[in-house]
């Protein structure tokens, strides 16, 4: 008989993308004041393996002067991470499914953002 994989935590996979998803804009993002909404927890389900967790939120530019254009991002569980930022975002988004409770998890993306940001704010 072959190993059954063990049940995936949900909370542990919210965890390890909210902290992979900061770390990742904080590398890469061209934003300099971005602000997170409406960032979810959500699944892919296929019927030839696990499901596939990914957060989904839009992503903005707010500031004195700066307009406010969100722009949709997706940070995908893979073999590692992945991020994805505009329309293939949208339709990997389109596909998943919020996660049961559903959450907003802006604030938790925003606070782990900005506690990786450089100590001096312009």
């Amino acid at each position: 008989a072959g190993l059954a994989q063990p049940p995936v935590s949900e909370a542990s996979v919210q965890e390890r993308l909210l902290t992979y998803s900061a770390g990742d804009f904080r590398e890469h993002l061209p934003v300099p004041h971005p602000r997170f909404h409406d960032v979810r927890l959500a699944r892919i389900v296929s019927s030839d393996g696990p499901p596939q967790y990914l957060l989904c939120g839009d992503v903005a530019s707010e500031g004195p002067g700066e307009r406010d254009a969100r722009t949709r991002f997706a940070t995908v569980q893979t073999s590692g991470y992945e991020q994805w930022i505009g329309a293939h975002a949208v339709g990997l988004c389109e596909r998943a499914s919020i996660v049961a409770d559903g959450e907003d998890l802006s604030p938790v993306l925003q606070e782990r953002f900005d506690a990786l940001a450089p100590s001096e704010r312009r």
